[in-house]
């Protein structure tokens, strides 16, 4: 196991973590950042960012499915479940990697 020296651990790269890291880079403060699983924590990867996408697909379906009522003419709508997960993990990579980017810039190590 190789040591690394530091001003400041961060435990977590979720909301908290990564903003406290890019804070203290901003600072001047040499940063590691220590994350079990993904960039970003549960919120970007798993959680809240994931589901919102999710939901945003589903009141897509329901605004087409009610289109009649303001007087258009849609057919019904079919999914592409795998698309839609593409456009979903699309969105998580896109904000993981701007989190990465923020951390790299500066200088924070995970």
């Amino acid at each position: 196991m190789s040591k690394k020296q530091c001003d400041v651990v961060v435990v977590g790269t979720g909301p908290a973590g990564y903003v406290a890291a890019i804070r203290l880079g901003q600072y001047g403060k040499k940063v590691i950042c220590v994350e079990e699983s993904e960039l970003g924590g549960t919120c970007l990867n798993v959680g809240c960012i994931p589901s919102k996408a999710m939901i945003s697909a589903g009141h897509f379906v329901e605004n087409v499915k009610n289109a009649k009522a303001m007087g258009f003419t849609v057919s019904e709508p079919t999914l592409d479940i795998k698309k839609l997960v593409d456009w979903k993990n699309g969105i998580v990579k896109r904000l993981t990697g701007g989190v990465g980017m923020l951390l790299k810039k500066r200088k924070s190590e995970s």
